[in-house]
C-alpha cells in the first residue's frame, strides 16, 4: 500500500497569503504609481485553486480521491506561483509587508481591539 503524503497545509495557506499580497501590491502600484506591466489576472486562478484545494483538504478524508485531487491541484498551483514569481518583477519584502500593514489597518477591529468579529475571522477564501 502506498504511503500517503500529508497535504502541504501550511505551505498552501502561506502561498495563498502571498498571492493576496502580490495582488494588493499590484493594485497599489497601478493606482497613482508608475505603470506596472505585470498582469494580476494571472494570480486569480492560482489563488482560487489554492483556496479551493485548502478547503477540500480540510473537509475530506486523506484516503479519498477528492483529497488526492486537492493535493495535486495545490502542488500544481504552488508550481504556477513559483514560475510566475520567477518570470515577473516580484515585489520586495518591504512592499509585501507594507501591503499587509495597510490591509490590516483598513480593518476597524484591528485598530480598536485586535480581535476580529466572528464574521471577519479567517475562513475559506472567496
Amino acid at each position: 500500500m502506498p504511503v500517503l503524503r500529508p497535504f502541504p497545509l501550511h505551505a498552501v495557506r502561506d502561498a495563498l497569503g502571498l498571492v493576496r499580497l502580490l495582488y494588493a501590491v499590484h493594485l497599489e502600484r497601478s493606482q497613482g504609481g508608475p505603470y506596472y506591466r505585470d498582469d494580476p489576472k494571472q494570480l486569480i486562478p492560482i489563488g482560487r485553486t489554492l483556496a479551493e484545494s485548502l478547503d477540500m483538504a480540510r473537509r475530506l478524508e486523506p484516503e479519498s480521491l477528492g483529497y488526492k485531487a486537492a493535493q495535486r491541484r495545490a502542488e500544481d498551483a504552488l508550481r504556477d506561483l513559483d514560475n510566475l514569481c520567477k518570470e515577473h518583477e516580484a515585489p520586495s519584502g518591504a512592499e509585501l509587508a507594507g501591503a499587509a500593514l495597510r490591509r490590516g489597518l483598513a480593518l476597524p477591529w484591528l485598530r480598536e481591539s485586535r480581535v476580529p468579529p466572528k464574521n471577519q475571522r479567517d475562513g475559506p477564501a472567496r
